[in-house]
């Protein structure tokens, strides 16, 4: 699936998908928890492997019952990781 190129100003803005909703939303406007190379889990501008998710708390709920973060990082991501992404906005 082909995603439309957004250019701000003549820039381009990078998108990404949420892991939850499937939306693809401007990188900036995501959440980002990453798996570091030493197997943690935090939630990470940069490094490691990456998954993203939207600022939203239905998203982040959906994702905490579903388990979708452990799915997605292919680890365990302790119950810490959500309540640290439902508190940054």
């Amino acid at each position: 699936m082909k995603h439309e190129k957004i250019y701000n100003d003549g820039k381009y803005v990078p998108q990404r998908m949420c892991i939850s909703c499937r939306s693809v939303l401007p990188k900036e406007q995501l959440i980002r928890v990453a798996k570091m190379k030493d197997g943690t889990v935090k939630v990470a501008d940069k490094g490691g492997r990456g998954v993203y998710v939207c600022n939203k708390q239905d998203c982040i709920l959906k994702l905490k019952k579903s388990n979708g973060l452990s799915r997605g990082l292919k680890t365990n991501v302790p119950d810490e990781i959500y309540e640290e992404c439902s508190n940054v906005r």
